[in-house]
């Protein structure tokens, strides 16, 4: 029976053997069929004939093989037989793991068969590598030809590609496990070769981040909600890291094994922890004997046989477990099997002696394949291979610059003992918020500082880490699956002691790439699984329960479990914990660039936003102030308190029939949606009329949804309404949706709430929701009905101030540019020289962009001074474009350029622009040192290019 494989089998295992050429496979082609499962009837006997069928089953027949070992000397073949008995006699040995090692064998020099065997068996105890196997690495250039076996696999090309392992001998065995299984690994999961094609040419996973087409605009999605793009995507810095405590002890394996025992059989005094489904009296006859000698003398044999005693009955007690649907018990055995590896591993690979940890320290992962791929019994997590349940997920984390890893590591072991995942994104206020979906770790994790000790390290680093990626909140899902449950315990626990955690039954979050259109080569899923959100769903929506009910084709969510969220004000906690003197300092880096600058919300987004919300009430508090007494406005988007809902219920209740009247569990669920507020109306503190809106899950993220409107009755006809709604309109212009969407009963009573909707900039929107509802909509633009008061004083000001200057000023501001409009620009611009004038064509493709304005400046009628502005697509959206400001020559030096940038930023103060983006000649015409001018203004250089510069005006 031959096994299908991508590896042409060689003609010879002479060391002379070169290597051999490899067809590249077409990814979006090849289909790669999942190689026959062979099981030899005696495989555990380790015999030849055994090893002679496994030969032949990939491909190598009898003859063969002995042709081949005539070719060596005696010794060698002693070396060659002892070698493939090392691969044999592992746990989880498969034929298809020889595939890999005869390749090695033809290239590596028969001389060094003997340390090449000393490294496998090195490699498979997962023990450091002694000083003689690191010489011979290094000598030999074992991890170049490893490197080259794969590349040429994969059909690609090693030179060009720059390998930066975070741990060496983690980098090395890595690569053995997946090349010793590649036929069935790639078979299984194709975005193994994507990742190995996708470094081979962009030279490395970050330079790929920055240089795909899609990965790089993600990276100015990153930028834009404000987090440290450069931190987070290129910085590889340790996060924090701590010593011993002399108030930990380190437990011995001894004292584990007896705990283990405990945990399973119980005591005089004590009931088991764990219900394993077996008679535990016949148990514990089976160990007695061995359980009196490691009690009494810490005998290693008596230790080893109480382990493979016990194991079956664990086994047996899993398997009952998982056929009652015992979720919790189950993942307890799992947990407990995992510890019995572990002394194992010590009882037979250090002789009983626990290595002596120094340091333990949390790293942001490089998210290199195949370090991160395997879990390598360490960590009992569905995301990693060759067993977990979702394995396809960790390369999918590899594609995704949104989704960074946290690395916790123990010295002296040479692999990571835990990971944290993360998933960049905002909250339901749109604030920077970092989701921690699960922390997994393997209990050696625990023996430097103990469960409390290590569980408070974990956070202070997930803390630490979000500090400097610039997010203001950390969300730690509380109804993880299995073993996270013990750190979720932890910050439930330690959360009565902090006022910088709360705790959260609902919680919206969303990710900076919800669509995860990073995943868009992805060969499996497009989209991620996380037990917070779901499975192959887009990254956002409310987490409540934990989606770990695992069923046929789908992941449900466990309606009858935990539910929740921790969410952490990162700053408080810092503070509240003094963290900040023991967090490191960014490393720079060479991947800083002036786009990523712009991309960037400025750190005063918010508040400049909030103040402008400001203003606007108190214009509309005193347009309400004729028509009610002492009247108050008041937008909650925070804590939603149960009196503010028993108002706005109060309100319904008055102005709704009972068919139309939501009740608390509707308000309350639409109020955990992303962007709900509510806009409450008070006269002499009583409510009597309110808003509420949201982003709805099925709709765009730029369109805010209008759900209600609702005034008392006996208020209703004084043009409140009108007022109300004016104000929400400037209000979601400020928060930068684009659209209003409202839906309207069908019918005649609607007939009059329609005009009313028309009459304030709705647009009927037909042939929508037939059978429901009437569609209307409104664009949000700088140019809305509500802004119109606003352009009058701006223009009368500049007037005013103008007539200071010149005879006869006028100002039209202009948003539908005509041909006289485009006419205008290109007049002035005849001032410049010819290389900069836009034509006809070049003005009218600017003026369809959106927020385009045209502010002119006349002098006895004529055109004197213009200044062209918009927002320009390839902008992100707290940014709008100065273009072009023209001047007659004759007017300069008058100070009118000033106050026509004035009027450029006064004007975009109206809308969601936080700053101004314009390009800068650096010397004019007439010898005007231009950079200097707009310097003086408060412009910055961004960037210095050829023959312009690049600067960014403050909109604040």
């Amino acid at each position: 029976m031959k096994r299908n494989t991508l590896i042409t089998k060689p003609n010879s295992l002479s060391p002379k053997s070169p290597f051999q050429n490899y067809r590249k496979p077409e990814l979006s082609k090849t289909l790669i069929p999942k190689p026959e499962i062979f099981i030899s009837k005696n495989q555990n006997e380790n015999t030849f004939k055994n090893l002679l069928a496994d030969l032949q089953s990939i491909g190598i027949s009898n003859i063969s093989f002995f042709n081949l070992l005539s070719n060596y000397e005696l010794n060698s073949i002693s070396e060659i037989i002892s070698y493939l008995h090392l691969i044999v006699n592992r746990e989880d040995y498969h034929p298809e793991n020889l595939l890999f090692h005869q390749r090695l064998l033809s290239i590596i020099p028969p001389k060094h068969y003997k340390a090449l065997s000393k490294l496998l068996q090195e490699n498979y105890h997962s023990i450091a590598f002694s000083e003689e196997t690191i010489n011979f690495i290094e000598d030999e250039k074992i991890v170049k030809i490893i490197d080259e076996i794969l590349f040429q696999y994969m059909g690609l090309l090693y030179s060009k590609t720059e390998l930066h392992p975070t741990n060496t001998n983690l980098n090395l065995r890595s690569k053995i496990r997946l090349l010793e299984s590649i036929n069935t690994l790639l078979s299984e999961d194709l975005n193994i070769m994507l990742y190995f094609q996708m470094i081979s040419t962009y030279g490395g996973l970050q330079a790929y981040y920055q240089n795909n087409k899609i990965t790089s605009e993600i990276l100015r999605k990153i930028s834009h909600k404000g987090f440290d793009t450069d931190y987070i995507i290129f910085n590889s810095s340790q996060i924090h890291s701590i010593g011993p405590s002399k108030l930990e002890k380190q437990t011995e394996w001894d004292e584990r094994l007896l705990q283990i025992i405990k945990k399973i059989l119980g005591s005089k005094d004590e009931k088991p922890e764990v219900d394993i489904k077996q008679n535990r009296n016949k148990l514990f006859n089976i160990i007695k004997e061995h359980y009196t000698l490691l009690k009494n003398k810490k005998d290693k044999v008596a230790a080893l046989e109480i382990i493979n005693l016990i194991s079956p009955a664990l086994d047996k007690g899993h398997s009952i477990l998982k056929k009652q649907n015992k979720l919790d018990e189950e993942v307890k055995i799992d947990n407990l099997k995992l510890e019995l590896d572990y002394i194992k591993d010590i009882l037979q690979n250090y002789e009983g002696k626990l290595p002596k940890p120094r340091k333990l320290y949390a790293v942001r992962s490089s998210k290199n394949i195949p370090e991160l791929l395997f879990d390598n019994k360490r960590l009992s997590c569905c995301i990693f291979k060759p067993t977990g349940l979702f394995h396809g997920e960790i390369t999918r984390l590899t594609l995704n610059p949104t989704t960074p890893i946290i690395e916790f590591w123990l010295e002296p072991y040479q692999e990571f003992l835990g990971i944290a995942t993360l998933y960049l994104g905002v909250n339901r206020l749109g604030q920077k918020t970092i989701l921690v979906d699960t922390v997994e770790y393997d209990n050696r994790l625990l023996e430097l500082r103990g469960n409390n000790g290590t569980m408070k390290f974990i956070l202070n680093s997930i803390l630490m880490d979000a500090h400097q990626a610039g997010s203001k909140k950390v969300v730690i899902f509380a109804a993880p699956y299995g073993k996270p449950i013990n750190f979720v315990n932890y910050v439930k626990k330690f959360s009565e002691k902090q006022a910088s955690i709360s705790f959260h039954e609902a919680y919206y979050f969303e990710s900076v790439d919800p669509d995860n259109t990073a995943l868009h080569s992805s060969s499996n899923s497009k989209h991620h699984y996380t037990v917070a959100l779901g499975y192959n769903k887009p990254l956002k929506g409310v987490i409540d329960y934990g989606f770990t009910q695992v069923g046929a084709n789908k992941v449900e969510k466990l309606v009858d479990g935990n539910k929740g969220v921790f969410e952490i004000d990162v700053e408080e906690y810092i503070k509240e914990n003094k963290l900040i003197s023991q967090i490191h300092k960014k490393e720079k880096t060479s991947f800083s660039t002036p786009k990523m600058l712009i991309d960037r919300q400025p750190d005063y987004h918010e508040t400049t936003i909030n103040e402008r919300k400001e203003k606007v009430i108190d214009k509309f508090t005193k347009k309400l102030s004729e028509k009610l007494s002492n009247p108050k406005i008041e937008i909650t988007n925070k804590a939603f308190s149960d009196e503010l809902i028993e108002e706005l219920l109060s309100i319904e209740k008055d102005s709704f029939s009972n068919e139309l009247r939501y009740s608390t569990d509707d308000i309350k669920k639409r109020l955990q949606q992303k962007a709900s507020q509510i806009i409450m109306i008070y006269e002499n503190k009583t409510p009597v009329g309110f808003i509420l809106s949201y982003v709805s899950p099925n709709l765009s993220n730029e369109i805010i949804y209008l759900d209600t409107i609702g005034i008392i009755s006996e208020k209703q006809n004084l043009g409140l309404g009108q007022i109300m709604l004016q104000l929400y309109s400037k209000i979601s212009l400020f928060d930068g949706f684009s659209q209003i969407y409202v839906l309207t009963e069908k019918g005649e009573k609607s007939e009059s709430l329609i005009k009313f909707y028309k009459r304030n900039g709705f647009e009927l929107i037909s042939n929508q929701f037939k059978s429901i509802s009437n569609l209307l909509i409104k664009q949000l633009t700088l140019k809305i009905k509500e802004n119109i008061e606003d352009f009058e004083v701006l223009k009368a000001e500049l007037v005013t101030t103008l007539k200071k200057i010149i005879p006869s000023p006028e100002v039209e501001i202009l948003f539908d540019l005509d041909h006289n409009a485009l006419q205008v620009i290109i007049d002035l611009e005849k001032e410049f020289d010819i290389d900069l004038r836009y034509n006809r064509e070049e003005l009218k493709e600017r003026s369809n962009y959106k927020d385009t304005f045209l502010a002119i400046i006349k002098d006895d009628g004529i055109p004197i001074a213009s200044s062209l502005c918009y927002y320009d697509p390839s902008l992100l959206d707290h940014t709008i474009f100065f273009d072009t400001m023209c001047i007659r020559q004759k007017y300069q030096s008058k100070g009118i350029g000033k106050l026509i940038v004035k009027s450029m930023l006064d004007i975009s103060k109206l809308s969601k622009y936080s700053q101004a983006l314009f390009y800068c000649k650096n010397v004019s015409k007439e010898g005007i040192n231009l950079i200097e001018f707009y310097k003086k203004l408060g412009a910055r250089i961004v960037e210095v290019l050829e023959d312009k510069t690049k600067m960014i005006f403050q909109v604040k």
